[in-house]
């Protein structure tokens, strides 16, 4: 059975993409880099206790889909790029997952 995300949530991850891969590629290669969502599309990426983007949000207390990955070092090409994509279809698989327990 396919889910349309959209009867279940007012946003889409993927319009995060270019910022959650900006920040990536900010954070630099070789650290754990955690992105969390919560039901409303608030987003906060993080890469170590008080360091968080978007910056002026700070810390999201509450959230429902999480996901993280360590960019290996020596990345090159579009790696940032990358580390998004894969960290928001690990995010969509879980809100597809949510909006199946909520059918």
């Amino acid at each position: 059975m396919e889910i349309n995300l959209g009867d279940f949530f007012e946003f889409n991850p993927f319009a995060e993409k270019l910022n959650i891969g900006q920040t990536i590629m900010e954070i630099g290669e070789g650290k754990k880099i955690v992105l969390v969502f919560d039901l409303n599309g608030q987003f906060m990426i993080s890469a170590g206790k008080d360091n968080y983007y978007p910056t002026d949000q700070g810390e999201l207390k509450n959230w429902s889909f999480q996901t993280s990955l360590v960019v290996p070092k020596n990345s090159s090409g579009d790696w940032p790029k990358y580390a998004a994509e894969e960290m928001i279809d690990n995010i969509v698989k879980q809100m597809e997952s949510y909006a199946l327990q909520k059918q």
